[in-house]
């Protein structure tokens, strides 16, 4: 696994690459992941609100840094990987507007809530089971 690499598309998050199963002495790229934060706020010296078009944003260059990236190194697969830390949970609706794109550049999308809390994370099982009967 790398992290963190310099490339002429930008800063790659994380690649993961190993032995080429039909050639033991050669390294390949399996998948390039990059990584987003979607968050409500923003923290530094001043806590402001991030504004739902900056998470649209957010989203959609992470599609074209995914695709951008597997290109430039050749890897075999793709996938945008969003942490999402909003209070409330999107789920996949965070992706609607560059589904297509995605899938017509090959570019996997995933997202997962990260829970400020075990009660918050047991609030939303409970708020989900409802929901579904």
């Amino acid at each position: 696994m790398r992290t963190e690499q310099i490339d002429i598309p930008g800063r790659l998050d994380i690649e993961i690459v190993g032995p080429d199963l039909l050639n033991e002495h050669r390294i390949i790229s399996y998948v390039v992941l990059e990584l987003k934060i979607l968050r409500s706020y923003r923290s530094g010296d001043r806590v402001t609100a991030v504004s739902p078009s900056e998470i649209v944003t957010w989203v959609g260059d992470g599609v074209d840094q995914a695709y951008s990236y597997r290109l430039a190194r050749g890897s075999l697969e793709s996938a945008l990987c969003c942490f999402d830390m909003r209070k409330t949970f999107s789920g996949r609706t965070c992706f609607d507007h560059v589904a297509d794109k995605a899938a017509s550049l090959d570019v996997r999308l995933e997202v997962w809530h990260l829970f400020a809390s075990t009660k918050a994370y047991r609030e939303h099982q409970v708020s989900e089971a409802l929901r579904r009967t």
